[in-house]
């Protein structure tokens, strides 16, 4: 196995480790000769893995001394989030979840008020395609969920790239593995409530349109807040 892969395994289960429990914040982790021992692996590889996880927020290396477990939660990155949602912490994954989906809120209302003022007609039309594929789905009678959740994706984010905030873009493509898991288990489970989604995208871009900022980010909010109450729920 080449050693970008080997590192790549091990990563994973030393952040399983931290992220599960089983290294406690503040606690020191075994010294990293005794980790390779009990890996199986190099030295080398198991210096790389705490040196990344180092740089991600995991770790805190104490030359000579230590390697400590931090406090990942707000010494960590954007990777973070999809690690702890991808793990198998159900109480840090519910946390995170509903973390999450407050801060797509506030960006995407935000993003929406700038889109009524900003926005031009080539990005209008790209959101009126969008909702015309949606309303296709629902008449062809689609119930492939991946494809629901992707489209639903594409509406959220243009609303986003329409505000022409780049840092609300770059974070909304950073979360997407994890907006998308979130939106197909959520339209598994709850696909009653996809037609109605629908027609509140028609309802926001025509708000857009007509740059009236009120019902553009009321309807906004409030699909994505129902939205929410029924996620969170649910996990």
């Amino acid at each position: 196995m080449k050693k970008d892969d080997l590192t790549s395994k091990y990563e994973k289960i030393l952040k399983k480790r931290i992220i599960e429990g089983y290294y406690q914040i503040g606690e020191s982790i075994p010294p990293l000769r005794n980790l390779s021992e009990e890996l199986d692996c190099s030295r080398s590889v198991i210096n790389v893995v705490a040196a990344k996880l180092s740089t991600q927020g995991y770790l805190s290396i104490q030359r000579r001394q230590k390697t400590v477990v931090n406090d990942f939660l707000t010494k960590g990155s954007l990777g973070i989030i999809r690690d702890i949602f991808f793990s198998n912490n159900k109480e840090l994954k519910q946390q995170i979840s509903k973390n999450l989906l407050d801060a797509r809120k506030l960006i995407e209302v935000e993003s929406v008020k700038l889109a009524c003022f900003i926005s031009n007609e080539e990005e209008l039309m790209t959101l009126e395609d969008i909702i015309n594929t949606e309303e296709d789905l629902i008449k062809d009678g689609v119930i492939n969920f991946k494809v629901i959740s992707e489209n639903d994706f594409k509406f959220h984010n243009q609303i986003i790239k329409m505000s022409h905030n780049v840092l609300y873009v770059l974070i909304m493509n950073s979360i997407k593995d994890i907006a998308l898991e979130m939106t197909e288990f959520f339209y598994k489970t709850e696909n009653s409530f996809y037609q109605k989604y629908v027609s509140s995208h028609r309802k926001i871009l025509e708000a857009i349109k007509n740059q009236d900022v009120n019902t553009a980010s009321t309807v906004l909010k409030e699909i994505l807040e129902h939205g929410e109450i029924l996620f969170i729920k649910l996990v």
